[in-house]
């Protein structure tokens, strides 16, 4: 073909075609194009922010999503605390000017709060020990004996996988009345959001739903849920391919049925004689101890009743009350914002026992929050065999401003430090002499107190430890 087209390849004169080029000798004095300059902490930079961040890379784990939710919600400081604050002066306002408008409902809640914050000294102890004994369903002397055995390290790891499935079956056995109001109400969304064919089928079912008060009560409803009910709403999942909020709505109600299915008695006897049985043959545990643990036991199931708190009924009261609507938007986005913390609070990520007291002590309105460090949170080996714990304070008092402070505390030895505002710089050694002798009072050796640098932030130090904690539950969504 070539031939005929009289098409020839040019030889190539060059000398040099096959050799091999020298390298060059940069020019010191060639034009320098910065668009191509790599800085020299790039890559330092870029392995930080994955050795410190690493969870980051990962945006779908729940670790980031608590971590993300947990930066966007504003503090209770800034939500309940203003609140209240505005309902207080609200009412200051009306008693002087002598008016007494009819309030709606979420309005007088609202007053009825904060009215149960006046308290004296004695009152705010109550109060502030009634959250920490209730931060947790398991505050009894039988789970302090469990936690010390779960915590030993001579024990097998096995004893959490029986300890957990015993904890499931309580906390659901206990929870069960409280677990059936949620389905129904999440039943109540479901069906405003589904076509009628399948919203009337739904809501004749529901007629038959009980407040699950007793056992046969709950066996009823969960025969009404699983063969009835979620048959229902999984036809309607078929047939439009729901992937919306409907669809999450109907994932969380699965996942509280299943809860309510191990919610029994009887499954609960069963989780603590499997625990008892591996305890006796595993563990080689005493019959002494044995029966001292199942008398503690019985009288959980015997005993077991909720202890009210007016402070906390009255904070729920104004959380769930339905009319919050009627409110202004800031008020709405508060109460929204203050239920949000709270929840947040309960992850399984918190290190922290969060504490809140909102007080009208005297005509003084006051807002504190106690951060207590959890038992063995995220702790290495060399702190817990020292014992030592943490707390965090905020507290802000009407009319002088915001103090913080960082307490460490190993046996009955205490570590103190405090951040308080400028108005109170003159009083220092004031202020650091009068806690060294309220934590004397109280039987601690105060190993120092000191000043806080300007730059401490509560919010950072528990970022900090729950960033210490991230990987320790291996969660996505």
């Amino acid at each position: 073909m070539a031939d005929n087209l009289r098409i020839t390849t040019p030889v190539n004169q060059n000398d040099g075609l096959n050799k091999i080029k020298p390298n060059r000798a940069s020019d010191p004095l060639a034009t320098i194009d910065t668009t191509r300059v790599i800085k020299k902490d790039a890559q330092g930079s870029e392995s930080a922010n994955k050795g410190t961040l690493g969870f980051a890379l990962n945006k779908n784990s729940v670790f980031e999503s608590f971590v993300q939710r947990m930066q966007q919600t504003p503090a209770l400081s800034q939500t309940l605390q203003k609140l209240l604050a505005g309902t207080l002066t609200q009412e200051l306002g009306q008693m002087a000017q002598g008016i007494n408008e009819t309030q709606n409902s979420a309005e007088a809640l609202l007053a009825k709060l904060a009215s149960e914050i006046q308290m004296d000294e004695t009152q705010m102890l109550e109060n502030i020990l009634f959250q920490h004994q209730n931060s947790t369903s398991f505050n009894s002397d039988l789970f302090k004996v469990l936690r010390n055995m779960s915590n030993d390290e001579m024990q097998s790891p096995e004893i959490k996988d029986y300890l957990g499935r015993f904890l499931k079956s309580y906390d659901g056995y206990f929870s069960a009345q409280e677990t059936m109001t949620g389905i129904i109400s999440n039943l109540e969304d479901i069906i405003k959001h589904i076509p009628k064919v399948y919203s009337e089928e739904v809501q004749s079912q529901m007629q038959n739903l009980t407040s699950a008060s007793t056992q046969s009560e709950v066996e009823t409803n969960l025969v009404i849920l699983k063969e009835n009910i979620i048959p229902t709403l999984g036809k309607y999942i078929m047939m439009s391919n729901d992937m919306g909020e409907t669809r999450q709505r109907i994932t969380l109600l699965v996942h509280d049925v299943s809860r309510l299915n191990v919610s029994s008695e009887a499954e609960l006897v069963e989780r603590f004689s499997e625990l008892m049985d591996y305890c006796k043959y595993s563990l080689n545990i005493s019959q002494e101890n044995l029966a001292m643990l199942k008398n503690m036991f019985s009288k959980e199931i015997q005993n077991k009743q909720k202890q009210g708190n007016p402070f906390i009924d009255s904070l729920i009261d104004v959380l769930s009350n339905k009319s919050a609507d009627k409110l202004s938007n800031t008020g709405q986005t508060m109460l929204r914002d203050t239920i949000t913390n709270l929840l947040l609070d309960q992850s399984a990520y918190m290190p922290f026992t969060h504490i809140f007291l909102p007080v009208n002590y005297n005509g003084t309105f006051m807002f504190t929050e106690i951060w207590v460090e959890k038992d063995g949170a995220n702790k290495s080996k060399k702190e817990l065999n020292q014992n030592s714990q943490r707390m965090y304070l905020s507290f802000d008092i009407q009319g002088l401003g915001s103090f913080q402070s960082a307490i460490s505390l190993l046996d009955n030895t205490v570590e103190c430090h405090i951040k308080y505002p400028e108005i109170m710089k003159g009083k220092e050694s004031e202020i650091k002499e009068n806690i060294s002798i309220i934590f004397q009072n109280n039987g601690f050796d105060v190993k120092r107190v000191v000043t806080l640098p300007e730059s401490f932030q509560i919010e950072n130090e528990i970022l900090r430890k729950i960033y210490e904690g991230g990987s320790s539950i291996d969660v996505t969504i």
